[in-house]
Order: structure tokens, then sequence, then C-alpha cells
């Protein structure tokens, strides 16, 4: 399989590494006519491979979650995460342990943030809807209806309220993925999931203060960075 443009980018940037950080002056050289030999090869420029300012990115491909029996809102909120920390998410699951990991794919700097902030709002997510659950179900029947309703609710919510915040501080382009992650996340071939069928209360008002305490949500940092 032919190497990408980005492949041989991230290849020549390495080498160059190497050149500008090796302590033997005739292997440095080396180096140097390897990374010229590349560029001229491949057509591509100096300013292609930034040699101003050299980072070798890495990507990681992470689990975030691990579990015998998968919820269908963790996978939502990872959605909605990793959508909003230059990440993709996916679930994979593994036949021989019986378990269900739900990943996370970008730049390693990237990816420990969204995992944080995930993390975090399991925690908040769960202890909101259980003090939620206790409010409302004495006087009605399926607590699960009430439980799913106010989840959706809340995704919801937190979507919005990302939306809001990106719009309001321009931040479009700071969330789109490198092109290094894309790269990656295209050559795993994932497929798209079927659908959960979820049982809900069908009461706008279960779902609307879900949504309430989706906007009021505030992550470990504060906002959205």
């Amino acid at each position: 399989m032919a190497e990408s443009n980005l492949d041989i980018i991230t290849k020549i940037q390495k080498v160059l590494a190497l050149a500008n950080n090796n302590p033997s002056m005739e292997e440095g050289q080396t180096a140097m006519v390897l990374a010229q030999k590349l560029m001229i090869e491949n057509n591509i420029s100096m300013s292609d491979v930034s040699i101003t300012e050299i980072k070798i990115k890495e990507v990681v491909d992470e689990i975030i979650e691990e579990s015998t029996k998968s919820k269908w809102w963790h996978s939502n909120l990872a959605c909605v995460i990793s959508k909003n920390f230059k990440c993709a998410t996916y679930i994979h699951r593994n036949r021989k342990d019986g378990l269900t990991n739900i990943k996370f794919v970008g730049l390693k700097n990237d990816v420990e943030l969204a995992k944080q902030v995930y993390l975090y709002a399991i925690k908040i997510i769960s202890y909101n809807c259980k003090k939620y659950i206790i409010s409302e179900s004495r006087t009605r029947i399926s607590t699960k209806g009430i439980k799913n309703e106010y989840l959706l609710g809340f995704l919801q919510g937190l979507t919005d309220k990302f939306a809001e915040q990106i719009k309001n501080n321009n931040w479009g382009l700071i969330i789109v993925q490198d092109p290094i992650v894309q790269d990656v996340i295209n050559k795993l071939h994932l497929k798209k999931g079927t659908r959960t069928k979820i049982t809900t209360s069908g009461s706008e008002f279960d779902r609307k203060n879900g949504y309430k305490d989706g906007k009021n949500f505030q992550h470990v940092s504060g906002n959205l960075e």
C-alpha cells in the first residue's frame, strides 16, 4: 500500500528531528540527507514539513471505559464529548472477555482532556439523574422511562451548551480534528452501529428538567477549550 502524503511528511519530520538532535555529526548529516531525498522524491517542500517548529504528533486510540454491559447514554455522551474535543469515539466489543469498550481516538493531549471531562460527566449525570428519579418516582410507575427521558434531555442540553460556547467564542476552527487524526480514523474502517431502543416516559417535563441540567453542566476545566 502506497504511503499517503501525511505519512511521508510525518516520516520526514521524524528524520529531521533526529538530524537536529543527534550528538553525532555524521549521523545528523546522514539523517538530513535522507530527509532531503524524501522531500525531492515526493515533491514536498520545507513549508509543508514546518521545519521551523518540528512537533511529532502522537495519535492515541485509548479505552476510556470498559464494562460487561454498556449503557446507551454512555456511548451517546462519548459522542458529544469527543466531537467537542477534536476526537472521535467508537465501541469495541471483545468477544473473548465479554467486555464492551468505549474508545477515544485523537491527539494524546486532546484524548486525555476528553477522557477527564467524560468521566467527570458520568459522575455528575448519574448523581443528578438518581436525585431526580427519587423526587419524581413517588407518584409514577416507570422509573426507567423517567430516567431515559431525563438523560435524553441532559444530552441535548449539553450538546446545545457546547454549540453556544463555540458560536459565542468563534471556536469553529479550533475544534476541527487534526488531519493526522482523521487519517488514523479512516484506517480503522469503522461501521455504523445499530440504534438502541429506548423506553421513555413520554413526559416533556422530564426531558426539560434533564435539558436544564445539561445546559448548566460545568466540567472540571471550566469552559470548553
